[in-house]
Parts: structure tokens; sequence; C-alpha cells
């Protein structure tokens, strides 16, 4: 199985996963100033978490994105902003009397930064229409889409410490990449199991029970899951 849910803080909740242990982190925190503390955490969770040059992508704001950068680097490394068109109109910033018809993704790494393989990529991503049908910040799966497929791999653990509705995990899992997501509102976090287990007819990744996890990191083995491989047990 491909995917699990966690609820909690973001630090809390992620205890549990191993060092090293996650290929990129995908997220969408609050964009306000007071939510500052909230990138410091990321920061020090992916630094963690994240295999050596894994990749960080976290939608801001514009307006806070140098408190933003500031906030996460160090420990991480930072590599590009990448433009996220929005769909369906622009946000109005009033008073700078600026239409927003982008959001910026930061690229970071964890050090030492790689080369990445795989051909250039495009640093802007066009989001779809606006589907706010779980969540009133909900992003695009489309969108999220693009980013997965740009900047992991097929069979990638991506990370998600403020999944909400699980628009990332969506995105992650439909294309052929394994999922942790994490989030403080089980409400959110019931509507995220929800959708994936529409696309996973229903199967979500199972705990498992014993004493022996097996090896790890080995999705070719026939009883291979996601829980078991990282060592999260309930």
């Amino acid at each position: 199985m491909s995917w699990i849910l966690l609820q909690g803080d973001l630090l809390g909740a992620g205890t549990g996963i191993p060092d090293g242990s996650v290929d990129a982190i995908l997220t969408d925190p609050p964009y306000s100033r007071d939510a500052i503390e909230l990138y410091e955490k990321l920061a020090r969770l992916a630094d963690r978490v994240l295999r050596p040059g894994g990749s960080c992508l976290v939608m801001t704001g514009t307006g806070i994105l140098p408190d933003v950068i500031s906030a996460m680097c160090p420990p991480l490394a930072y590599r590009w902003t990448i433009a996220y068109l929005v769909s369906g109109g622009a946000a109005r910033i009033y008073h700078l009397l600026v239409l927003a018809c982008w959001k910026p993704v930061i690229w970071l790494q964890k050090p030492p930064a790689s080369g990445e393989t795989g051909g250039f990529r495009a640093d802007i991503v066009k989001g779809g229409g606006k589907s706010k049908r779980w969540h009133p910040w909900q992003q695009s799966v489309s969108g999220f889409a693009q980013l997965v497929r740009f900047y992991t791999r097929p069979g990638d653990l991506v990370l998600d410490p403020f999944c909400g509705t699980g628009t990332t995990g969506v995105a992650a899992v439909t294309q052929g990449r394994r999922f942790i997501g994490i989030d403080v509102d089980p409400e959110a976090l019931e509507v995220a199991r929800q959708r994936l287990e529409e696309i996973t007819e229903g199967r979500p990744m199972r705990p498992w029970v014993g004493e022996d996890p097996g090896p790890r990191w080995d999705p070719e083995r026939e009883d291979y899951d996601l829980a078991r491989a990282i060592g999260l047990e309930f």
C-alpha cells in the first residue's frame, strides 16, 4: 500500500518517520506572517527526514517570501523559485494595487545539494481551475501532479506536513509515488482518507503488527507496504 495519514503537529506526528527516509516534501502551509514559526518547524523536520539532496517544495505567499526563505535557509539550501500560475482569477492585493496571478513555490534541498537527473523542467506550473470542493484553501490536483512529476521520481516517498484534505497525496499516489500526510485537523484528514481510498479502491496502507519490520525500501517484495518499510506502528 502506498499512503498513510498522521494526525497532529508536524514535529510531534512526524517523530515516527525515520531520519533520511523521505525523498521529497511538497506542501502548502499558511501564508500569514504569524505563521513564520511553522516554516521554521518545517525546515527542522525536513532537515531530519529528507535524504541528502532531497527536495522540499513549499508553496507560499509572495508578500512573505523573503521571510520564508530566511526561516528555512539554513538548514536547507535554496535552489529556485517556481511560478505556480493561478487559474480562475487573480487575487487582489489592494494596498499595493497588484493583481496576483501566480504563487511562488520555493525549491529547497537538504545539503549536500545534488545534481538532478532526468532533464530540464520548466519553472512555471499551471494550476487547474478553482476546485474548493474539499476545502476553501484547496489547490488543484493537476497543478500539484505537475510538481510531483517534475521534482520526484516514480516510487519516491513524498511527505506533506500540512496535507489538509489530501491534494498532495492524491497527486503523489496517482503519479506512482508513495505518500505520508500530516495535519492537525482530524476532519480534514478524514476527507483526505476518503479521497485517497477512492483512488486506491478502498485499500489504504495497512498498519502492521509484529516484532520484525523486515527489510526497508524493498518495494519489489510482495508483502511490502509503506508502514512496514518505514517502521510506523499503530
